[in-house]
């Protein structure tokens, strides 16, 4: 995670996703999800989903959601196939 800042009406990240295996990390998403509940938080917008990466490559994702939308913490989710579920709690700035 490089950043998670709250702007005027908005939270704003940055993080970089890169595949670490041999083999290709397929349709990969990001998803923002409320720590306690661990429902979707909605609307988030995100650069890029369902994207590939070749083994070693990396790739830098910028998102947003509305100010409103976060209750607490929330937790950035990264999944996809050859791609072991992650979950970032994010604490903003």
């Amino acid at each position: 995670m490089k950043r998670f800042i709250k702007k005027d009406k908005y939270w704003e990240g940055t993080v970089v996703v890169k595949n670490p295996q041999e083999c290709l990390a397929a349709a990969i998403t990001l998803d923002l999800r409320d720590a306690a509940t661990k429902s979707a938080i909605r609307p988030a917008y995100f650069d890029d989903g369902y994207f590939f990466l070749m083994p070693g490559e990396s790739k830098e994702i910028h998102f947003q959601v509305d100010i409103d939308k976060i209750v607490d913490a929330p937790i950035l989710q990264i999944g996809g196939y050859n791609v072991k579920l992650q979950n970032i709690l994010l604490k903003g700035k």
